[in-house]
């Protein structure tokens, strides 16, 4: 996700890019771009970014998805989930940033009927969720006291060429060497928004003043089943199968998943618009190129 907005930032005119993450993986040579390297759960790393200097925009993508129960480390999505919201927020001059985007997730909802509105209760059903759920609520507290300038982006299933796990790009790593993919789980349903769409809202709430302090859904409003999209993704790959599998769901996963775009429409004037098809078949694309 990480690349893809840089690139983004990129081609809008984007001055100075400063990354902050414990990796250097993937680095690039660039007089635009500068890599401080730092694990923000750690208190010393507050004294690192206020070393940077000012900066205007700030997208913290920072954390753990891991989303198994029980966890077998909760304290890890704590420190990556939550420290790091904290630590950050202590470490900028909120009085020269013009907005922070903070990366909300859907597991945050947990398993309710959808769609989901953004100012419904959170009943995470799993650890992930919950550390979420909490970083979530400490950006707005923060924000609404004038100690920073948060909007939360609460991301459903994000997925596009470069993801490095999750469903579908398990299913389109599968098809495309001809293997076959087990589907434990065909009934359950998500909301999946491509990566172009993902980086394009991140920027528009960005740069959108009353987003400031508030959580917004960043999703197509589309509910499909995982076998929707495996049979969607074979269909377009000609290879592979699909073979399913008597796993069923994971414990502590969310059962439905579909979220309103109303607010984001509201705020921005915009909502994702890459269909499940197209973004498959880009994805399947870029695997095979």
């Amino acid at each position: 996700m990480g690349t893809h907005l840089v690139q983004k930032l990129k081609e809008c005119g984007a001055g100075r890019i400063t990354i902050v993450g414990r990796s250097d993986i993937g680095r690039e040579s660039s007089s635009d771009i500068a890599w401080v390297h730092c694990d923000l759960s750690r208190p010393e790393s507050i004294a690192i970014v206020r070393d940077i200097g000012d900066v205007d925009y700030v997208f913290n993508l920072a954390g753990l998805t891991e989303q198994q129960m029980p966890h077998p480390n909760p304290q890890a999505l704590w420190e990556a989930n939550v420290v790091t919201l904290v630590n950050l927020t202590a470490a900028l001059d909120w009085s020269k940033v013009v907005a922070g985007i903070h990366m909300g997730t859907v597991a945050e909802y947990g398993n309710q009927k959808p769609p989901f509105y953004e100012h419904q209760q959170l009943r995470p059903s799993n650890v992930y969720g919950w550390s979420k759920a909490t970083s979530t609520q400490y950006a707005e507290m923060m924000t609404a006291q004038g100690y920073a300038k948060w909007c939360v982006a609460r991301l459903f299933m994000g997925y596009g060429p470069g993801q490095k796990k999750g469903f579908i790009v398990n299913l389109v790593r599968a098809l495309t060497r001809g293997e076959s993919f087990e589907l434990n789980a065909p009934t359950v349903t998500r909301d999946p928004v491509f990566v172009d769409d993902v980086v394009e809202g991140l920027i528009r709430l960005a740069l959108c003043p009353k987003a400031i302090g508030e959580t917004v859904n960043l999703c197509r409003g589309k509910e499909i089943t995982l076998g929707e999209i495996a049979s969607l993704g074979r269909a377009i790959a000609k290879s592979g199968d699909i073979v399913l599998a008597s796993g069923g769901s994971r414990k502590g996963d969310f059962l439905r998943s579909c979220g309103s775009t109303e607010k984001l429409e509201r705020l921005t004037g915009w909502k994702p618009g890459i269909t499940m098809e197209e973004g498959l078949q880009r994805t399947i694309s870029a695997t095979v190129a």
